[in-house]
């Protein structure tokens, strides 16, 4: 593989702007970025064009590296969705295309009389005429689905833009035909499920955006079937948590409706008594701040998750008409805190099932409902549950308390689905994985950091791939807000690794992994230490002689590109090529944005807080570029229409790290800015593809690497 020729970057007009927090004030040279102005757009077509002349000399090898990613993929995972006997799932009419790599993909919610049965489909998505759309082209994108309880009616969410907003949709699941009147409101993204149907399929609540997006604020809204109308659900909360996100969730007889808030943390803060005479909204938990994640209802009992007292997680039962529940000596343990790091807890029958993580991997437990541990259901060997990261979204809960389906992969095996078999209390596979890479071998090590941490991570390669001899390697780590960053299946790994590359997976402290300390341990005013864990991971690489910074690269995503762009401005002699995908990098003006400011202040600090301005600017990428630094090779990936960390990061921190480097073969520093493509879940299938063969091949060029 060839580097990009010597090309000159383009010359970037330097402003006189200064960025103005908690009273000091820091040098904004490329602010006039962040419009999207005719300047701006001039820059970025010069910037492209960087891009496509290093695409022309790579071409080839992009499209050897889309095959194999397409190899590598592995079709199915996804759990089945239950309702009224019938079983909803996804289904991507193109996934056995023989040239499905290049094949323009739609999306299918498929309904069948079980899991994986032929079934029919409900909703097939438009396609996208092309895997790199220009601008104007848009495609519909599948974000989210929800049938009604009844089975009768088939929510979903619609995005046309690759941003994540999106619009529901209702749709006649014996018909097809769509319902009128659905609610108008953009829906922000995806993570409270959606729609959260009522248990009598009569409506749902919803979580949609107020105002503009970009003002990052949402309102609990009610939907009812009968007449279409919207009624705007005022829950008891102040007026300062309008940004953050709600979940409702429900008994399982339907009885109590309860609202769960916040997206990091959550904690039941309202309950609804539907057996009342007048029905209102009473306010539950608030004082508490530590998470709070109930489960289900037990004779008017709440099953809760929660690190109050118990880093690791303890299950407590909380009586829903409780007159003080803030009061934690109001609460029954069930199950007590133990090693393992406790991720959620479903009720089957007369069982608890407990999701755990012990050393990040995977671990399910079976414990009577008076909080008895009775067994450990055996799993994959490296499995990992693939429940959601966010801790809030793995509230929600389909077709619990009768039936457990879940999905589990590995770094050597893709989504395998089983269904928990309450008779032998063991796991039953429905949907074996795709891909097996039999001949790969992981490795666990605990690097030690300098204040005698131990930081795990895991190491994928081939056995013929000697790790006793310097090869090319590349780390991915994320490690932020605390939650977990499960080493899970990935084409990247499978691919880089057959072509002889050892994968790193790391875990940092700012992960939920090994539990709430872990988490706090790199956050805040120690968010220092999420960045240091990762160095350590890389010099006790080095100093076992399993690489070498020429040989090393780096790879994150969103908060994990954050990471990359720390990592490659405060340690750049470390790695060959770093790659930010979708990241923020000027946490500055981070604060400026409601939704990056909600999101500096859950991880890094406040901009109250001079102190915390102090400390963070030490880390901000875009402000830590020192002209005369030898930078490693570097590709930024953003997407143009990403509304969590929008493109224009990725603008000015490329613009002031060209302007400081000299460029050319050796380490060329590029960016593509992706037209039609978000933060990445609601970006078209095909454009995902390319967008990972592409930062793919770039680092396997600068690490020497051929693809087989």
């Amino acid at each position: 593989m060839n580097a990009i020729s010597n090309l000159p970057y383009p010359e970037t007009v330097l402003a006189e702007d200064m960025e103005t927090v908690a009273g000091l004030s820091f040098p904004d040279p490329y602010r006039w970025l962040e419009q999207n102005s005719a300047a701006t757009a001039q820059w970025q077509q010069q910037q492209s064009a960087l891009i496509k002349h290093w695409r022309n000399r790579a071409l080839a090898d992009i499209e050897t590296v889309k095959n194999r990613l397409s190899d590598f993929a592995g079709a199915g995972g996804a759990v089945p969705r239950r309702a009224n006997q019938q079983w909803f799932r996804l289904h991507s009419p193109a996934a056995n295309s023989a040239n499905s790599a290049n094949s323009a993909n739609s999306m299918a919610v498929v309904v069948a009389n079980t899991p994986y049965g032929k079934g029919r489909p409900v909703y097939t998505t438009n396609k996208l005429t092309s895997s790199e759309p220009e601008n104007g082209e848009t495609s519909e994108t599948l974000v989210w689905f929800s049938p009604s309880p009844n089975g009768a009616i088939l929510a979903l969410g619609l995005c046309c833009d690759g941003s994540e907003n999106n619009r529901i949709q209702l749709i006649e699941v014996a018909t097809g035909a769509i319902v009128p009147n659905a609610p108008r409101q953009l829906l922000i993204d995806n993570w409270t499920g959606g729609v959260s149907w009522l248990p009598d399929s009569s409506g749902f609540y919803f979580l949609a955006i107020d105002g503009e997006p970009a003002d990052f604020r949402q309102r609990l809204w009610l939907h009812t079937l009968a007449d279409g109308r919207q009624t705007a659900v005022n829950l008891p909360l102040s007026a300062s948590a309008a940004n953050d996100y709600t979940l409702i969730s429900y008994s399982p007889d339907g009885r109590y409706h309860i609202a769960h808030r916040g997206l990091f943390q959550p904690r039941p803060v309202a309950v609804l008594d539907t057996e009342q005479p007048q029905p209102q909204w009473r306010p539950f938990i608030h004082a508490v701040t530590d998470s709070i994640a109930g489960y289900t209802v037990i004779d008017q009992q709440l099953i809760a998750v929660t690190d109050n007292g118990a880093p690791r997680g303890r299950v407590v039962s909380i009586p829903l008409d409780c007159p003080a529940p803030d009061d934690p000596a109001n609460w029954t343990e069930l199950i007590a805190e133990s090693d393992a790091v406790i991720q959620s807890i479903t009720r089957i029958d007369k069982h608890f099932i407990i999701s755990e993580l012990v050393d990040t991997y995977s671990q399910l437990s079976i414990a009577s409902l008076q909080g008895k541990r009775l067994k450990t259901v055996a799993l994959p060997e490296y499995a990992v549950i693939e429940e959601s990261v966010l801790p809030l979204t793995r509230l929600l809960n389909f077709g619990a308390d009768h039936e457990l389906l879940l999905s589990c992969s590995s770094l050597v095996q893709s989504s395998a689905v089983y269904r928990y078999n309450p008779a032998s209390q063991s796991l039953d596979l429905l949907l074996p994985p795709a891909i097996s890479l039999d001949k790969a071998i992981i490795e666990d090590h605990w690097a030690e950091a300098a204040d005698g941490t131990l930081i795990p991570y895991h190491s994928l390669r081939l056995a013929t791939t000697d790790p006793g001899q310097p090869q090319p390697t590349l780390i991915y780590a994320y490690g932020s807000f605390g939650f977990n960053a499960p080493a899970v299946y990935s084409k990247e790994a499978a691919a880089f690794i057959a072509a002889g590359g050892i994968y790193i997976h790391g875990h940092l402290r700012g992960g939920s992994e090994l539990g709430r300390d872990w988490a706090d341990a790199g956050m805040g005013q120690y968010k220092a230490n999420s960045y240091q864990d990762l160095y350590t991971i890389a010099e006790d690489l080095i100093g076992a002689g399993q690489t070498r910074p020429d040989l090393l690269a780096l790879h994150g995503r969103s908060a994990g590109g954050l990471m990359a762009g720390v990592a490659l401005t405060q340690r750049p002699e470390l790695w060959r090529v770093v790659i930010p995908e979708v990241p923020v990098l000027d946490l500055l003006a981070a604060f400026r944005d409601p939704y990056s400011a909600w999101c500096n202040q859950q991880d890094r600090g406040s901009r109250e807080k001079r102190d915390d301005i102090t400390r963070i600017v030490l880390y901000s990428p875009y402000h830590t570029i020192h002209k005369g630094t030898d930078y490693p090779a570097v590709m930024v990936v953003a997407g143009a229409t990403d509304p969590r960390c929008p493109p224009w990061h990725a603008r000015k921190f490329i613009a002031r790290l060209q302007a400081a480097t000299n460029g050319g073969v050796e380490s060329p520093v590029l960016v593509h800015i992706w037209e039609q493509s978000g933060h990445g879940s609601a970006t078209p299938a095909a454009t995902r593809l390319t967008q990972t063969a592409e930062w793919l091949t770039f680092v396997m060029q600068q690490l020497g690497m051929e693809c087989p």
